[in-house]
């Protein structure tokens, strides 16, 4: 199943219980993974881009996690539970995610935000790290 790269609307939009998609542009094959927020905290772009640049910070500049290891850390951290292929969704695209970052500037200040930090966050990413 290919998916879209538009985002698709979501009915429960203010709800607690909203789906993303976590994929990344270039993946070959059916990689992405599918999360369903159990917190009410919307946070799966921003969690996502702060363990892929964390990532980058421990392991190097050319590292990658990979969409099962994003997805493995937002459902033990930051409370979304895997789910399998539903829609609607919204999409979290990790290249696209992470090139805007860069480009506006706010990735530093991304990397930077407390409220993201987890303990063991390091640990947890370092089996999913391509690249090295």
């Amino acid at each position: 199943m290919a998916i879209s790269r538009e985002p698709l609307a979501h009915p429960l939009v203010d709800s607690e219980q909203v789906i993303v998609c976590i994929c990344h542009r270039y993946d070959v094959g059916e990689q992405q993974q599918y999360l369903l927020n159990i917190t009410g905290e919307s946070l799966a772009s921003r969690a996502a881009l702060y363990c892929q640049l964390k990532a980058e910070m421990w392991f190097g500049s050319a590292v990658q996690v990979s969409t099962c290891g994003i997805a493995e850390a937002l459902s033990a951290l930051y409370g979304y539970e895997k789910v399998s292929a539903q829609q609607p969704y919204s999409i979290v695209d990790l290249y696209q995610v992470r090139e805007t970052a860069v480009l506006a500037g706010y990735h530093e200040d991304l990397v930077n935000d407390s409220t993201l930090e987890r303990i063991g966050l390091r640990d947890f990413l370092e089996p999913y790290v391509l690249g090295r």
